[in-house]
C-alpha cells in the first residue's frame, strides 16, 4: 500500500491536522485537532502512524481502517 501523509500546523492556533492523498493525489483532510501541542516525532509502522506532541502524548492512525480509506 503506498500511501502519503501530510501534517500541517497553523500558529497561532496550535490547530494540527493530518491528511493523506487519494488516488487523484488531492489532499483528503482526516483529522483535524484544536489547541494541540507540536509534534516532535512520527513513527510509521506498516499502516500505522503515530504522532507524538511534545508532552509525550500520541495518537495513531491506521490508514488500513475504512475510516481513512483513500476514495
Amino acid at each position: 500500500m503506498g500511501t502519503a501523509m501530510c501534517v500541517a500546523a497553523r500558529e497561532p492556533t496550535a490547530r494540527r491536522s493530518f491528511a493523506r492523498l487519494d488516488a487523484d493525489k488531492n489532499l483528503v483532510p482526516i483529522v483535524s485537532l484544536r489547541n494541540s501541542h507540536p509534534f516532535e516525532h512520527v513513527t510509521v509502522d506498516r499502516t500505522a502512524v503515530a504522532f507524538t506532541d511534545d508532552l509525550g502524548n500520541s495518537i495513531t492512525l491506521d490508514l488500513a481502517s475504512p475510516d481513512f480509506a483513500a476514495r
